[in-house]
């Protein structure tokens, strides 16, 4: 205002103690001030901005942190129980630095296993694409939803591979619960949860297979040991760890291997929609990169305009112990300026 003080109106009380943040990052004004009385919802409040931060109208004021008396109540007690343990003297001496991760017992004989290749898809294709379909051999794989259920025969459902979303929310578990048990019923014997925990929901479906898959992601034996304990008969390695990583796995695993040999990884998944950005069409990056988008259920899938293809490394994947080989089907926007190059990810790098 004239007077040189900078004032907001809140949307929302405000507390003593609430940490506000004022714009954004790369703004010159941008800065984080603390709240030391109260304000009411809608009244004047002068924000005590350092020296030097003016603001522009208009400038957004975000509430970042909140310690309400609650709260303060709650952390109190945890940390007097806290306090109760720390006193404790241990009873054994072990230093848990020495402590070694149990390996399990690596699987046998999978080198001689006759290898699978499974086309990954949300929905079959018809017409003249169905007839073309897939070489012979290859497995069926779906995204498990209720239209690819009804989609699908009876005599056809137990033959497809059923993938659950890596993403499910608390509020949508009834409704998977449901689904899940009735693609059972009808059939379906094969799933592959691609969160450890979903094991949850085949609690009620008896004679079925599960694998646990990519997003899972599987880095080590000790790991596929405690997937073993939790019922999962097979795994699928996430394509993110490097060649050493990657081609030693086998040889250390208490279960049948597979891993995505090609097609379009998404490079992040987000529950919120990507505000003004069309999900049809592509964006690029400050580095020029393009990318694009596509909405599943609740979620938002951001790939890459490369694929990933490992397929040159397919016999030394065999020679390793894999069996099963992913191949993820998407069809990017056709306005997408398709990169010309696929990506290894991370196998000539390694994570570490």
């Amino acid at each position: 205002n004239e007077t040189g003080r900078h004032e907001m109106k809140p949307r929302l009380s405000l507390l003593p103690r609430d940490y506000l943040r004022v714009g954004y990052e790369d703004e010159p004004w941008h800065c984080t001030v603390s709240v030391t009385i109260p304000v009411a919802e809608g009244a004047s409040f002068a924000l005590p901005l350092p020296r030097g931060k003016h603001p522009k109208p208009g400038t957004p004021v975000f509430l970042i942190d909140r310690k309400e008396a609650e709260l303060d109540a709650l952390l109190a007690a945890w940390s007097r129980d806290l306090q109760k343990y720390t006193k404790r003297v241990r009873k054994d001496s072990e230093d848990v630095s020495s402590l070694q991760p149990a390996m399990p017992a690596p699987l046998r004989g999978v080198s001689a296993a006759r290898k699978l290749d499974v086309l990954l898809r949300s929905s079959l294709p018809h017409g003249r694409e169905a007839k073309t379909g897939i070489k012979p051999g290859t497995v069926q794989g779906l995204w498990l939803s209720p239209k690819a259920l009804r989609d699908l025969s009876r005599t056809l459902s137990n033959r497809v591979s059923w993938w659950l979303p890596p993403v499910i929310w608390p509020d949508e578990e009834d409704r998977w619960d449901k689904l899940i048990l009735t693609a059972a019923r009808g059939g379906a014997r094969h799933f592959v949860c691609n969160s450890s925990w979903q094991t949850a929901f085949f609690s009620k479906a008896s004679g079925v297979s599960l694998t646990a898959g990519p997003f899972c992601n599987i880095a080590n034996a000790p790991a596929l040991g405690l997937l073993a304990r939790a019922g999962f008969e097979a795994a699928i390695v996430s394509p993110e760890l490097g060649e050493e990583d990657i081609l030693s796995l086998p040889g250390q695993s208490p279960l049948p291997l597979g891993i995505v040999l090609d097609g379009f990884w998404p490079m992040g998944i987000s529950r919120h929609p990507a505000g003004p950005l069309k999900a049809q069409g592509g964006f690029q990056s400050p580095k020029g990169e393009e990318f694009w988008m596509r909405h599943y259920g609740r979620n938002t899938w951001i790939y890459p305009a490369w694929p990933l293809d490992l397929s040159a490394r397919r016999p030394a994947l065999e020679r390793a112990g894999y069996t099963t080989f992913i191949h993820m089907e998407e069809h990017p926007p056709k306005a997408l300026v398709q990169a010309r190059r696929e990506s290894e990810f991370n196998w000539e790098v390694d994570v570490l």
